[in-house]
């Protein structure tokens, strides 16, 4: 019985998943705002007052800022819950060195004393 309430509890943590795609899924309606509100600039960029354009600059930031945070919910949440992602590892980084998590921990920790 005990094992039978576990696993419909750890089975409910699947309901959050269609909530956290809704919100992956707001950040395509982020990019429309964001070009809607360049072409926008673009096109009144002639008449634009200083302070016209840089209310617009703000208003992409603000965009901008929404959208990595509805990411970094989104995707920190579904690790948290639902399951763990698995990157694929890469023999190097972008900058040549070695990108490996346990190479980085064992030159790291201390070394035994001999």
């Amino acid at each position: 019985m005990e094992r039978l309430i576990e696993s419909f509890i750890l089975g409910t943590r699947w309901l959050l998943l269609p909530l956290y795609l809704a919100l992956l899924l707001s950040v395509c309606g982020i990019y429309v705002m964001v070009g809607r509100e360049l072409v926008h600039v673009v096109v009144t960029l002639p008449e634009m007052t200083e302070s016209e354009f840089i209310l617009a600059v703000l208003a992409v930031l603000d965009l901008v800022l929404i959208a990595n945070l509805l990411l970094m919910v989104g995707v920190s949440s579904y690790e948290s819950y639902i399951s763990r992602t698995r990157p694929r590892a890469s023999p190097t980084s972008r900058n040549g060195s070695a990108s490996s998590t346990a190479a980085m921990s064992r030159s790291r920790s201390p070394s035994p004393s001999s």
